[in-house]
């Protein structure tokens, strides 16, 4: 249940990280934007998943 609201909490920041993306490259498609989205959500997910394991 934990790991599932971590998710939906990093989620958002992957969507913030697209739409920043979209203003700095203009020219990216949404292939693009997708992965880097993407990318972004795993890194902050992954994070917050090894702050919780380093604090036990």
């Amino acid at each position: 249940m934990k790991n599932t609201i971590k998710m939906l909490l990093s989620l958002p920041i992957g969507l913030v990280a697209m739409g920043i993306a979209k203003l700095v490259h203009p020219s990216w498609g949404i292939n693009y934007l997708l992965i880097f989205g993407l990318m972004v959500f795993a890194v902050t997910f992954v994070i917050s998943l090894l702050v919780k394991k380093s604090k036990n």
